[in-house]
């Protein structure tokens, strides 16, 4: 499921918590958590700890997922975590947010998911170059990583090709 909220702390009030519902996650697969987070203007988050546990309270979220430091205003910003439990039970996911100063901090969290992982990251950068009637260069990679390219050949009809057509073509 996907979850939307907003996660807020003031000068009396020094940290904000949400819990999701349940899942019943399986030890023998892996799994993606990913959200979205932006802080409002003039805030400045300190932390966000991302738990889980097998418990809906803070003292059951005992595995540590992660934790994001100087949250600033800002866009939103990607987080992803892949990971794996230890045994087949319902686990609970929990953010926890602090903040340390007099003002009031608004942080966002939106689209929070929690699914199987696929086997390898989508590509966060994509372009393609020298297209023409039947192949294209597509570059493809993650913001840090150097780009990796490979050649699609595209049929220029619409029937799809069957096992006794011989495909053509490379990936470089």
């Amino acid at each position: 499921g996907r979850i939307h909220l907003e996660l807020e702390t003031n000068s009396t009030i020094r940290e904000s918590k949400a819990i999701s519902p349940g899942m019943r996650l399986h030890a023998d697969s892996t799994y993606r958590l990913k959200f979205f987070y932006a802080a409002d203007p003039n805030s400045n988050v300190d932390s966000l700890s991302i738990m889980m546990g097998d418990q809906q309270n803070l003292n059951g979220l005992t595995i540590k997922l992660g934790v994001i430091r100087k949250i600033l205003p800002g866009n939103y910003r990607e987080y992803m975590v892949d990971f794996r439990v230890p045994t087949d039970t319902v686990y609970f996911f929990g953010l926890v947010m602090n903040h340390f100063q007099s003002i009031t901090s608004t942080l966002g969290i939106d689209l929070f998911s929690v699914h199987y992982a696929e086997p390898c990251f989508q590509p966060s950068r994509i372009d393609a170059r020298a297209l023409d009637t039947h192949s294209a260069r597509v570059y493809m990679g993650t913001e840090n990583d150097s780009w990796e390219n490979q050649v699609y050949f595209l049929s220029s009809g619409n029937t799809p090709p069957t096992a006794e057509i011989i495909p053509s073509g490379s990936f470089l």
